[in-house]
């Protein structure tokens, strides 16, 4: 849990860098219910992994607060995690 609000609160830091407007207690509430209804479509919906949501979190915030229709990588049903370094 403690990596999905890490990744949440990043998603909203950085969305109030690139678009710009008042950080106001509703403006972060908007962005803050905007993040669990993305994460509750690409976790509970799609059944994306926790990485793979957490990884398109922040790009997909950014698209719905501009009013862009976002689609992470199509409908690709696996994602590939890269094996960890020597």
């Amino acid at each position: 849990m403690q990596r999905v609000t890490d990744a949440m609160t990043r998603a909203i830091d950085k969305s109030f860098e690139t678009c710009p407007a008042r950080r106001t207690q509703s403006a972060i509430k908007e962005r803050l219910d905007l993040c669990l209804a993305l994460v509750q479509h690409l976790y509970g919906d799609l059944r994306w992994s926790l990485p793979r949501v957490l990884d398109y979190l922040e790009p997909y915030l950014r698209c719905e607060l501009a009013g862009i229709a976002y689609n992470p990588a199509g409908e690709r049903a696996l994602w590939a995690v890269p094996a960890p370094g020597p």
